[in-house]
């Protein structure tokens, strides 16, 4: 807190949490940060369910799950980045189209940073998985699901490109309820899915969830930035 003050008192050339407190700005501020934080308890709790189904399939299953997941964080790094950086980009681009550009800018960069990692995976898979176990059904268990879960990756990638997106335009209340519909079709699918066909299902159900909330995220953004016909005349 005192270093993020001192930064930006020295961006600003003033002190800053001085004065009375302005309950309008304040207001608009949770109008936007609010349902960020939801996305935030809504993820994290699906993945909390998540491991709990993973651990019912057994020590093998729910040592993949861990690796695997693993593995997809290692590649969600530089995603999350590009996606970070690109909200000052977005919020203040010169009208839609710009924010468009911008967005298919940041997009492109994080499905290459997130392709790149998913080459090396794939390159370097055995030698790779033996930093994490020396357990060989636990290896090829991983290396059978590796496929869906780079490919899921890519989708959560462009996802969060597309949710930072809205929150940079101040629509982080559509995140919200993509969110909440993708991972709560998910949650309700998670027991029924494992307990059918294992870890294999598992993965395949959060691809399909990734994919899902990609559609979703990316359809809000088009929704919020099509207030401008392509000749860049307001309606």
């Amino acid at each position: 807190m005192t270093v993020a003050n001192l930064a930006l008192r020295a961006a600003l050339g003033q002190p800053v949490g001085r004065g009375r407190p302005r309950v309008q700005e304040i207001l608009r501020i949770c109008r936007v940060s609010l349902p960020l934080s939801g996305t935030m308890l809504i993820k994290f709790a699906g993945l909390g369910v998540l491991a709990y189904a993973a651990a019912r399939t057994g020590v093998t299953g729910s040592a993949g799950h861990a690796i695997l997941y693993a593995l997809s964080g290692f590649l969600m790094v530089p995603a999350i980045a590009v996606a970070q950086a690109a909200v000052p980009e977005i919020a203040r681009a010169d009208g839609m189209r710009s924010r468009r550009h911008t967005a298919r800018a940041a997009l492109t960069l994080a499905a290459g940073a997130a392709g790149i990692g998913a080459a090396v995976v794939t390159l370097l898979g055995g030698p790779l998985l033996r930093l994490f176990t020396t357990d060989e059904a636990v290896r090829g268990l991983v290396t059978a699901l590796v496929g869906i879960m780079l490919v899921s990756t890519l989708a959560e990638a462009g996802s969060a490109v597309m949710g930072f997106g809205l929150t940079a335009m101040k629509r982080s209340s559509s995140s919200l309820r993509s969110l909440a519909t993708g991972w709560g079709l998910l949650v309700v699918a998670t027991g029924p899915v494992t307990d059918t066909w294992g870890l294999p299902g598992l993965w395949t159900a959060m691809l399909a969830t990734n994919l899902l909330l990609l559609t979703l995220q990316a359809t809000a953004f088009l929704s919020a930035t099509a207030d401008e016909h392509p000749t860049g005349c307001r309606r």
